[in-house]
């Protein structure tokens, strides 16, 4: 059977990249049949940029966050495969094919993706923008995160789609994973993307902390619910937390005061490394130390109330 494919992308507030991400999905047209895309409410010009894209447009009047604009858009699709585009990548042709051609396997689920957030694009970003994704520099990272991933509707349909109840704008791709492993595979494809995030000088130091308290409520949620396989995956996902609380064993508080100190230096290295220094960077270990209670505060939250909601 031929696969009916569609694109879903979420919408809001993307006018500095949507039109790079939007010429990589027209530069696809052969491979897939269907383009949504939700406006979740946006306040900038993103609409007006989306010009004669020949697709269907879903508008909020409110922001509703990622898992109902997934949701929605996938209850008005075609396809029996559901690509989520997220606004600020770009990709080839070849990507998007080799992202789909896994289907060929009924017992494929999802199919996942690599991404990469190049040095010449993380020394676009202004200061705090810069040292929140300094980690993520030329680094390449594989994973369903939404940004460039296929799923088989039947099987979201079969679990209940993406889940609303819990996550608002992180976490929801973290939990469908969980979900869907249960009855199918999960391919990890070569298809890479480039992560541009949103270009601008709004990232102000309060949405650093405002993004750490994001992922980290998401954390919390996925750990209540049970999402979590293995040790690793809980060391990976929540080491801020546990470097805090090991200084609360008293023969371990050296050792744990000791990795700090390194964390707010090497967790940021590029900041050192790759950019001019100023005063600004003195701020730097002491910000990642903050990070850390912040971290710590909305994982307990997020444990606690059960829900992903910042």
């Amino acid at each position: 059977m031929k696969e009916y494919i569609t694109i879903i992308l979420p919408l809001h507030n993307g006018s500095s990249t949507i039109v790079d991400t939007l010429r990589c999905i027209e530069s696809c047209r052969n491979l897939f049949n269907e383009l949504i895309i939700v406006n979740d409410a946006s306040t900038d010009d993103s609409v007006k940029k989306i010009g004669k894209t020949k697709a269907t447009i879903i508008n909020h009047q409110k922001t509703l966050g990622l898992a109902p604009s997934y949701n929605q858009a996938i209850k008005l699709s075609s396809g029996n495969i559901i690509v989520i585009i997220h606004q600020d990548i770009t990709f080839t042709q070849n990507d998007f094919a080799e992202l789909i051609k896994p289907f060929s396997d009924p017992s494929v689920v999802i199919s996942t993706h690599q991404v990469l957030l190049p040095l010449k694009i993380w020394q676009k970003f202004n200061f705090w923008q810069k040292l929140f994704f300094a980690r993520k520099v030329n680094l390449l990272e594989q994973g369903v995160d939404g940004k460039f991933d296929a799923f088989r509707k039947s099987s979201l349909i079969q679990i209940g789609l993406f889940d609303e109840a819990h996550f608002h704008s992180a976490g929801e791709d973290g939990d469908i994973v969980s979900r869907l492993k249960s009855i199918g595979k999960i391919v990890q494809t070569k298809a890479k993307i480039v992560h541009l995030h949103q270009q601008n000088n709004h990232f102000t130091l309060l949405e650093v902390f405002r993004k750490q308290a994001q992922y980290s409520q998401a954390q919390g949620t996925l750990l209540r619910l049970g999402r979590f396989d293995n040790i690793k995956q809980l060391l990976l996902t929540f080491f801020r937390e546990i470097l805090l609380l090991i200084l609360l064993i008293p023969y371990l508080k050296v050792v744990s005061l000791t990795l700090i100190i390194y964390y707010g230096f090497a967790y940021s290295w590029p900041m050192f490394t790759q950019t001019k220094l100023e005063s600004q960077h003195l701020l730097i270990p002491f910000v990642n130390f903050a990070l850390l209670f912040t971290s710590l505060f909305f994982s307990i939250q997020g444990y606690v109330q059960k829900r992903q909601t910042i």
